[in-house]
């Protein structure tokens, strides 16, 4: 509420809180208007008060109609915020108040808040003028703040109504702007793993060498492994990589890796300790059934010097000079596989004594019946390297489960004291 209005309310409860006293004081004179009684004396500064005050109620008390015209007092119009209308205060003046005679009052008759307490009915006096009474606003006094209306918003019935709005229509772009502004740029190409392919060749001790082959654009292939006359195939792994273990033939040891392409990579090894052992070599392609076997010091089959395949011994053996041991090697491959086996004994450290090598083809249901061809390599310490070839006929299936021995393929190795 803005300060303008904060007046106007305080000036319009002053006034009526005005006339409400002004009528309280005299009430006992307008009960005796009219009836010929002297009105009650006035009480006067140090007297003792009534002996009861009557009751106040919020009235609006209206003087007869030949009285003046009443004086309202309302905020006065002007610029702030809207508020709700107050209803106007109004004060009729009294003018059938007593008049005072010689300073005092008349003798207080018995009034009508008198009769109503003793329980009588007040007479009627005709000479009393009955007061009109304004049914249109009566007047109560708040000090509290209106509260404030909600704005009044027009009916439903009387809101414009909208039509639906107008599709809005957007120009399309053309395609053929579009490819036209924007310059053709060509893919970058993908970048593709390297295909180089190596192998590398480490010597390791008891004359082998260790053998590792990158091919990263041929995971999963067969390759073929060359040296000295010896042949076996491999696979390699997911990522083109092939790792493995060879005994050597010579002191200068040339590997040559063939893969499924046609393209072969070599590596060299220097072993330097070559000339401590004897080995012999068996190969062969496919399923044959051959076996390479050394019996070790006038040991017979299944003895613990009988070293074949079932019984292959491990490396550590002929480093420690216990005996020798056998090597396998090749994979099955979707196209050619080729196998080895290659027996190692520790010539140069091992006692005398005598080892008996020999081949043996045992008859299966997959070579019955067929001819095999196999291939031995016998290299010993200051000799040339040997080989023989074999063509060999297996009996029927009636015969599976026997064993062909072929003693004449590899020499027996002859051990002098040293």
């Amino acid at each position: 509420m803005n300060r303008i209005r904060k007046v106007a309310i305080a000036t319009a409860t002053f006034a009526a809180a005005l006339g409400i006293g002004f009528v309280m004081q005299n009430q006992d004179a307008f009960a005796a208007f009219g009836t010929g009684e002297p009105a009650a004396p006035v009480a006067t500064e140090g007297s003792a008060p009534p002996e009861e005050s009557p009751v106040q109620q919020p009235v609006r008390i209206i003087a007869p109609e030949e009285a003046p015209a009443p004086i309202e007092v309302q905020a006065p119009a002007g610029g702030g915020d809207a508020e709700p209308s107050q209803t106007p205060v109004q004060i009729r003046p009294d003018e059938s108040a007593p008049d005072e005679t010689d300073g005092a009052r008349l003798a207080r008759p018995v009034t009508i808040f008198a009769s109503l307490r003793a329980g009588e009915a007040p007479a009627p006096s005709a000479d009393m003028p009955r007061p009109v009474i304004d049914q249109a606003a009566p007047l109560l006094f708040t000090m509290a703040e209106p509260a404030a209306q909600p704005p009044i918003l027009p009916a439903v019935a009387d809101a414009p109504r909208l039509g639906a709005p107008e599709p809005v229509l957007l120009a399309a772009l053309g395609t053929d702007a579009l490819e036209l502004a924007l310059p053709a740029v060509a893919p970058a190409p993908l970048a593709t793993p390297s295909c180089d392919t190596a192998l590398t060749a480490a010597p390791q001790q008891g004359a082998l060498v260790s053998l590792t082959l990158r091919a990263p654009c041929d995971p999963e292939s067969a390759v073929v492994i060359h040296h000295r006359g010896m042949m076996f195939s491999a696979l390699t792994d997911g990522s083109g990589r092939l790792s493995l273990t060879v005994p050597a033939l010579a002191e200068r040891a040339t590997f040559i890796a063939e893969l499924t392409g046609g393209e072969s990579v070599t590596a060299t090894a220097e072993v330097a300790d070559m000339g401590q052992f004897d080995r012999a070599v068996l190969q062969w392609e496919g399923t044959t059934g051959m076996e390479l076997h050394a019996l070790e010091y006038g040991a017979g089959y299944d003895d613990e010097g009988h070293v074949w395949w079932g019984a292959p011994r491990a490396a550590e053996a002929a480093l420690e000079g216990m005996g020798g041991y056998i090597t396998e090697l090749g994979d099955e491959t979707p196209s050619h596989s080729y196998f080895a086996e290659i027996y190692t004994f520790p010539s140069g450290t091992a006692l005398p004594g005598e080892v008996q090598l020999s081949v043996e083809a045992v008859i299966t249901p997959d070579n019955c019946g067929q001819e095999v061809s196999a291939q031995s390599l016998q290299v010993r310490p200051g000799a040339a390297p040997e080989a023989t070839d074999l063509t060999l006929a297996i009996p029927g299936c009636d015969a599976l489960g026997q064993y062909l021995v072929l003693s004449n393929m590899l020499e027996d190795l002859t051990l002098a004291a040293r």
